[in-house]
């Protein structure tokens, strides 16, 4: 409970940061803050545990263990936060589109990082020191979890030294795995925003510069012809020169598909075929 306090005390802190830096709570600032969120708990997990380890291994008090505790472990907690931070803070300075679509993200989860870090040093310390207790006779539970931990130290304590004597094939399975990204990331795919069957999208052309009305809505008719043969088509919109800046000469047809679970085809299977017919 102690630990868990440390994630909305970060989190609802943050909001005053983000209010500063001019952000709303949006989709890119929401999306750093459940980021955040699994961030956050651990710095006041590791002072946390140092404080602990003070009261059961060498039965200091809790008051003061929360103090040598925390100094023990500060620079720590500091530099590993830190490497967080210079993670994800260059996002908030990325040029072109990107940038301003990662700015807000970027720094969100910095300014969350850095309050976690306020928080492990003076709310965690403070908490540890008037409610953490040490039981020294533990349940079932506790004793299957002690027996567990010990399993885990003698086979990770294995594996560190097999590989320390074995750096070179160490050094070779990490670039291994490094490298066996790139075949992945061609699998897996990418794209600028994530897509989304939403069930509607639009036909936009220009026809040259001086077309009459009357020529613009002929090739109109020509394009809606070719969308009413797609197939699940619901609702067509079609419109010249609307919107701010358009001339007459500036067309666009609105298509409405029926409901996902009426068609076998997706989306974006029906704008593919859309573009193929109207090339």
């Amino acid at each position: 409970l102690i630990a868990v306090v440390a994630i909305p005390t970060s989190i609802i802190a943050t909001f005053v940061l983000i209010d500063k830096a001019g952000f709303t709570l949006n989709n890119m600032t929401l999306l750093g803050l459940a980021l955040a969120v699994g961030v956050v708990l651990d710095d006041a997990i590791v002072v946390l545990e140092n404080i602990f380890r003070h009261m059961e291994e060498k039965g200091v008090p809790a008051m003061e263990a929360a103090s040598t505790g925390t100094k023990e472990i500060g620079l720590a907690v500091m530099a590993t936060t830190m490497s967080l931070v210079i993670i994800f803070l260059p996002l908030a300075y990325m040029g072109g589109i990107i940038g301003r679509f990662l700015r807000s993200y970027g720094l969100t989860v910095a300014f969350a990082i850095m309050v976690s870090l306020f928080t492990a040093f003076t709310l965690t310390p403070m908490l540890c020191s008037r409610f953490l207790k040490v039981e020294r006779e533990k349940n079932r539970f506790q004793l299957w979890v002690d027996r567990f931990n010990d399993f885990l130290r003698e086979h990770y304590g294995r594996l560190v030294l097999w590989s320390l004597a074995n750096r070179g094939k160490v050094v070779l399975i990490a670039a291994a795995i490094a490298l066996s990204s790139l075949p992945f990331l061609k699998m897996v795919g990418k794209d600028f925003l994530p897509p989304d069957d939403s069930g509607e999208f639009e036909v936009n052309f220009t026809a040259p510069e001086g077309t009459a009305l009357s020529a613009t809505d002929r090739i109109l008719r020509q394009v809606e012809a070719e969308v009413k043969r797609l197939p699940n088509v619901n609702i067509i919109l079609s419109s010249i020169g609307e919107g701010e800046g358009s001339n007459v000469n500036d067309a666009k047809v609105y298509i409405r598909l029926e409901d996902e679970s009426k068609r076998k085809l997706s989306q974006f299977d029906i704008m593919d075929m859309a573009r193929r017919a109207l090339a």
